[in-house]
């Protein structure tokens, strides 16, 4: 493996200044996968078959990718992956069979890309020459005899299962009570009633559309229960990145989605799949801005993440005075725009709120006064830090969250003027502070927790007694990020078990839960 390093350079401030590039080839193909294995294998529900035969087609063109795929009804693929055991990646009508293949086959879903939303609606011949218009029309006149109702079998068909679950039990049952026809697919149901004129079926509106001979009818029951359709790798899959490669392909907005808008779907945005060598196999690049407190829990996160997706990653840790000033420079254009920021404090996320999407709290970490050990000034407190003839340091309050956070905590207690006379030291970061602390070329710095941890044979750590002495760590993803769902899996993978443990074990305390966010 090789590390690549770049150094950006420019007069401007919204420029970076140093990014550090981890490129990574592990051999075998652009994906880093061993192409020595089978090929991909692609579990797709039999409604979606015609733009995802037609995405498939064009990769393999574009990148000589064979791809095995394999269409049936959502309900019935949870059997045939569980047989097959083997499955890279599974697009199912409903994003709820994800769940379902884990509960129902143990096998679990990894990483999950949505594509676009669909509902049911009753399908009738066009011109729907019975007057159908609710649910009840249809119950009726299939009582009667007038039509022929053909339906997808609920356990086979996302279709009739979600159809089933907006109608509710009772409902269903008298409508399944006058059926003609059951089917294993929306497709075959869809075929029934474009071929005869008094048929009657529930379909995806998305089926509908590519139809001539059908007309649609929306129940306020079926509009409500809409199904997002999505692409998850399965964790069954031996070319994970190649997999997510495939994904990410087939749900960018400027390649997959755009056949799936062609043949009538109502997709999501997506994220962009970067133009440029064919061979580089479509890479993006996303941009991390992290204040230097995250940096040792976060960067084998990224690196592990870099790896498993096939992408690259950027990023730069600094002060979150300093990482905000660059996002918004006065009177110096728009600045830096990462697609993800993690902050060492919520208030130096607060700076640049309109730029993200909603935050998530990941962890927090106590502010604390490093001593040497022994403290032989006797510092049990942020007063004490006045005292004559002390060396103390401080982060700058200007670039640095903790600099700012410890500013405004002795000026509350009013020792602000008189530490700032004993203060030898303003760096952007706290490892130098530490550094000095336990050289015992400094008496005393103001800290976080997790900064010393690992230091505690050399530095002894006083508690501040105040409730504002805490910071809490904040990520989001930007608004104007070219890679949002590629940006989210990142902060996931930040949300994790492993990275928590990792946190854990740094000193930090966790918080770690998702709120939901959309672009």
């Amino acid at each position: 493996m090789q590390n690549r390093f770049v150094m950006v350079a420019g007069s401007s401030a919204a420029l970076l200044a140093v990014l550090t590039y981890f490129a990574f080839r592990d051999g075998g193909d652009s994906t880093g996968d061993d192409t020595s294995l089978r090929p991909l294998e692609l579990y797709c529900a039999q409604g979606l078959n015609k733009p995802v035969k037609e995405i498939l087609a064009e990769y393999k063109r574009r990148y000589g990718v064979e791809v095995v795929s394999s269409y049936d009804g959502s309900g019935s693929l949870l059997s045939t992956i569980k047989l097959s055991g083997r499955a890279d990646l599974y697009l199912a009508a409903d994003k709820s069979y994800n769940e379902r293949l884990e509960e129902k086959c143990g096998i679990a879903v990894k990483e999950v890309i949505p594509i676009g939303h669909q509902h049911a609606v009753i399908a009738v011949h066009k011109g729907n020459p019975h007057g159908i218009k609710t649910i009840e029309d249809v119950i009726k006149k299939a009582e009667a005899k007038e039509i022929r109702l053909s339906l997808a079998d609920p356990k086979a068909a996302a279709i009739s299962q979600g159809a089933k679950e907006a109608l509710g039990e009772e409902v269903w049952n008298r409508l399944w009570a006058h059926i003609i026809t059951v089917r294993p697919t929306v497709n075959l149901v869809a075929d029934d009633v474009n071929r005869e004129k008094n048929g009657v079926g529930i379909i995806w509106n998305t089926t509908a559309k590519q139809l001539s001979e059908i007309d649609m009818v929306d129940v306020p029951q079926f509009v409500k229960a809409k199904s997002e359709i999505t692409i998850a790798v399965v964790e069954t899959s031996q070319r994970p990145t190649s997999a997510l490669r495939l994904a990410r392909f087939i749900t960018a907005r400027n390649e997959g989605l755009k056949v799936f808008e062609k043949h009538k779907y109502d997709v999501l945005q997506g994220d962009v799949w970067p133009e440029g060598d064919p061979l580089a196999g479509g890479k993006p690049e996303i941009l991390l801005f992290a204040g230097g407190l995250n940096q040792e829990a976060v960067l084998p996160t990224i690196a592990a993440f870099r790896k498993r997706e096939g992408v690259e990653v950027l990023y730069e840790f600094a002060g979150c005075g300093e990482l905000t000033g660059r996002m918004k420079p006065k009177g110096q254009g728009l600045g830096i725009r990462p697609d993800v920021y993690f902050s060492c404090a919520s208030p130096y996320m607060d700076r640049v709120e309109k730029l993200f999407w909603e935050p998530v709290d990941v962890s927090q970490t106590d502010m604390v006064i490093a001593v040497p050990k022994g403290n032989k000034h006797g510092i049990s407190g942020l007063k004490d830090l006045a005292k004559p003839d002390l060396k103390v340091g401080l982060c700058d309050k200007e670039k640095s969250a903790l600099g700012r956070l410890s500013a405004d905590l002795l000026e509350k207690h009013g020792v602000y003027q008189q530490v700032q006379k004993n203060t030898l030291d303003y760096p952007i970061t706290a490892p130098g502070l530490v550094a000095k602390v336990a050289a015992d070329a400094l008496d005393a710095a103001i800290v976080y927790r997790a900064n010393v941890t690992a230091a505690t044979d050399k530095i002894d750590i006083i508690p501040i007694n105040d409730p504002d002495a805490v910071a809490t760590q904040p990520i989001a993803v930007g608004r104007s990020s070219k890679h949002y769902y590629l940006s989210r899996r990142l902060v996931d993978a930040i949300l994790s078990d492993v990275s928590r443990d990792r946190f854990l074990s740094l000193g930090f305390r966790w918080h770690g839960s998702r709120k939901k966010e959309s672009p």
